[in-house]
């Protein structure tokens, strides 16, 4: 999957409500990705091709679909704000933000241990009164190679990371549920499962849980 696909989709289907498009699609070049429509002709109506408001965002085309040339005209200044934002996000997604601090972190890391062991074995090799230097060795490596507070740390956020995409996923799922039983909004759904979580005293992934589980509200709750 694409690095912010889901904003971009959202953000695309957002446009489509508030500009009254008949459709939209994201255009890789070489032919259709994702959206509504195909561009190049098949799957145009009888009326023919319809009036299209294209952008470019990075390497592919977004595309809106128009009933007529005056829809299009009129859609076209909210529509530019919201492929703006898009174009945004398109652009961070692009950037890949992490890899050369994790590569130079490795880098110099990786020199240093080699300079501990590099320098403490070359002690070795002067003192020839030390008759255990491969015990001496042996523990000194242990020590160099152990985890870094710097590996520590990666492997704390990586951990944190996967814990907040699994309750992000949950929430997703139980405001689906309260949407689609209790006809609650998005907003609504998000503060009722708040207020659920802080009444109950429970984590926010547990009471979602729950919610996905039983597909109702906690007994004695109400939307």
């Amino acid at each position: 999957m694409r690095p912010f696909q889901n904003s971009l989709e959202a953000l695309a289907q957002v446009a489509v409500r508030a500009t009254g498009a008949r459709s939209y699609a994201f255009f890789e070049k070489g032919g259709f990705e994702h959206g509504g429509f195909e561009k190049d002709g098949a799957a145009w109506t009888d009326a023919g091709r319809p009036p299209l408001v294209e952008y470019e965002v990075g390497v592919r085309t977004l595309a809106f679909a128009f009933g007529s040339d005056a829809e299009a005209l009129r859609a076209r200044p909210r529509l530019d704000r919201i492929a703006a934002a898009i174009q945004t996000i398109w652009a961070a997604a692009a950037v890949d933000r992490y890899t050369h601090l994790v590569d130079r972190v490795s880098d110099l890391e990786s020199r240093l241990m080699d300079s501990k062991i590099a320098d403490r074995v070359r002690g070795f090799l002067t003192d020839e009164s030390n008759p255990d230097a491969a015990e001496a060795i042996a523990r000194h490596l242990d020590s160099v190679l152990r985890p870094t507070p710097t590996t520590r740390f990666l492997e704390q956020t990586l951990s944190q990371l996967e814990i907040e995409i699994e309750e992000r996923h949950l929430m997703t799922q139980a405001k689906q549920v309260l949407q689609t039983l209790h006809r609650l909004s998005e907003e609504q759904a998000h503060h009722r499962l708040r207020l659920l979580s802080r009444k109950s005293r429970k984590p926010l992934k547990d009471v979602a849980r729950q919610v996905i589980d039983d597909q109702y509200l906690p007994k004695g709750q109400t939307a």
